[in-house]
């Protein structure tokens, strides 16, 4: 009950804070977008707050419903062949399955940063082109190889991690989990800094945009691509890439 609470949250707090922000254009579109996504994130929180005072865990809402399904996935024959569980006895199958759902389920609060700035970030574009027909002064999300951190985006990141220490902290959990939290949020922002690098590259040498999405679809699916990507958004803050690839073209 709780997560679709938070999931519904995250659809229309967004719808809520966007509009008169937008109308104003006095702010950049990633800056309004960063405000939405921690305006949704806070009310995720706000829920996770009142689950745990009134005794129901959300995690621990999880890991039974998990503990359920796994006794049933255990058995399931395609679920043996895809995990390769056919040497072991129904316990133990049912024991790896849970193992799984955990692991998954220890970057919850991260995942539901990162979900509220997709869906803020969605919304932003949607709401802005509608609202252009009848205020000409509304700004236009830029293209994405033009995305850069927003200034201050530093204390945007910090607070972030403190609603990701306060959800971890509601729910009484380990400090591993806060920082497995702050690892994905930091490897998230700087990763796509580093996506907008390659689209920048490709856009300058002209090269089809299709083949820039495979090529970042195929490192974010891999360990070392998404360490790859998070090294280029470094690099891009630090020295510049963009503006560099941009006047090196200009000087041609």
């Amino acid at each position: 009950m709780y997560l679709l609470l938070i999931f519904v949250m995250s659809l229309f707090v967004p719808l809520a804070v966007l509009p008169g922000m937008i109308k104003r254009g006095m702010q950049s579109p990633y800056r309004i977008v960063l405000y939405a996504a921690l305006s949704s994130s806070a009310a995720a929180l706000l829920v996770l707050i009142v689950a745990s005072a009134s005794g129901e865990s959300v995690y621990g809402q999880i890991s039974a419903a998990v503990n359920e399904m796994a006794g049933v996935l255990a058995d399931n024959e395609t679920m043996i062949d895809v995990l390769g569980m056919k040497d072991m006895t129904a316990g133990e199958r049912t024991d790896l399955i849970v193992k799984l759902y955990q692991e998954t389920f220890k970057a919850l609060p991260a995942s539901i940063m990162t979900f509220n700035a997709v869906v803020a970030y969605f919304e932003y574009i949607l709401l802005s082109r509608t609202m252009k027909n009848a205020n000409p002064g509304v700004r236009l999300m830029p293209k994405f190889r033009e995305f850069t951190l927003p200034g201050g985006a530093i204390w945007g990141i910090l607070i972030m991690y403190m609603v990701s220490w306060l959800m971890t902290s509601a729910e009484m959990l380990s400090d591993d989990l806060l920082y497995v939290n702050m690892d994905l949020i930091f490897d998230f922002v700087l990763s796509l800094q580093g996506i907008s690098v390659v689209f920048m590259l490709f856009h300058m040498k002209k090269l089809p945009k299709a083949v820039a999405v495979i090529i970042i679809i195929v490192l974010w699916g891999t360990y070392m691509g998404r360490w790859m990507l998070v090294l280029l958004g470094m690099f891009d803050i630090l020295l510049g890439l963009k503006t560099r690839i941009q006047s090196g073209r200009s000087r041609r």
